[in-house]
């Protein structure tokens, strides 16, 4: 069976359900920093795809190495 390469298509519908959702993400970045936040909107500007969390600055979906649901918190 041939392997599924991830690409930016994928990030985006998973981006876009968890805006749906209002679902938190745990984010990996090119530079390596990993942020966990919620998805409020995923936006095209300029001919890029970007995602806004809720606590966070917005991240171009290009700079997106890996991303997962978050783990749920617990208190």
């Amino acid at each position: 069976m041939a392997e599924h390469l991830v690409d930016t298509c994928d990030f985006l519908d998973v981006l876009e359900e968890a805006a749906l959702k209002k679902s938190k993400l745990t984010v990996t970045l090119l530079d390596g920093r990993t942020i966990t936040d919620q998805v409020t909107d995923v936006v095209t500007e300029g001919g890029r795809d970007y995602v806004q969390f809720l606590h966070h600055e917005r991240i171009a979906v290009q700079d997106i190495k890996d991303l997962r649901k978050a783990r749920p918190t617990i208190h």
